[in-house]
């Protein structure tokens, strides 16, 4: 979708391969293929939305036809429609960020979670849904200010603004803040840029990083159980 999510997402394999990699020859590694779709942004119209998921599908198709094994996509606000695209096949495993995220909270025991996410993503009860069900008490910002601004800094990323001035440091400092006063034990950075951004930070709460997690998660199933 964004090709540097794309990119982060190909380094992130690249540097979780290597540890399960004795030599780090080049047929030590996976065989991948990055897929970047120039659809428009998901904001823009309902066209548009209904446009970017016949691409993305059709590209599913595509690369499912050709033989890939693993599936993941890397931006985090197209996991609303996710149902849409992917098709349950036993040959292929289609990794979703929302899932490896909750189950590794699961797994870490905690049961209070804050949420960062875009003020487009927050309006969908989606991901909020699947937390209720799994009985993990989400915590979310109400602040609006905040929301457009946490928005402004993923827009920075998304142009290439690597380093954040002191404003938007005080922001995510700010938010994680209002988190921990609402009793939040670690906190879901839902969107593919926010990670960047928190790289920047020293923070005393547990951070979770969806393309990470499933990015661990593709590598543990290829080089265990496909390679």
């Amino acid at each position: 979708m964004w090709p540097y999510a794309s990119l982060r997402a190909y380094e992130l394999i690249l540097n979780e391969s290597i540890k399960y990699s004795k030599w780090n020859r080049n047929n030590d590694f996976p065989h991948i293929i990055i897929d970047n779709i120039p659809v428009k942004e998901l904001t823009n119209s309902e066209e548009s939305l209904k446009e970017t998921i016949f691409y993305v599908k059709n590209e599913y198709k595509r690369l499912k036809n050709n033989g890939v094994n693993i599936f993941i996509m890397a931006c985090n606000t197209m996991h609303l429609y996710y149902d849409k695209i992917f098709e349950e096949e036993d040959d292929i495993i289609n990794l979703s960020l929302i899932s490896e995220t909750i189950s590794q909270i699961k797994q870490d025991l905690y049961k209070t979670v804050g949420i960062l996410w875009t003020v487009n993503t927050v309006k969908s009860w989606l991901y909020l849904k699947i937390l209720e069900k799994e009985w993990i008490l989400w915590i979310n910002i109400d602040d609006e200010n905040i929301l457009y601004d946490i928005n402004n800094i993923i827009k920075k990323i998304i142009w290439w603004v690597k380093i954040l001035d002191d404003n938007d440091s005080n922001t995510l400092r700010k938010s994680i803040t209002i988190l921990q006063k609402k009793w939040a034990e670690s906190i879901i950075l839902w969107c593919t840029e926010l990670p960047i951004a928190f790289n920047q930070l020293n923070v005393d709460i547990k951070l979770y990083d969806p393309l990470l997690i499933t990015i661990k998660k593709s590598c543990e199933i290829y080089y265990n159980i496909l390679k």
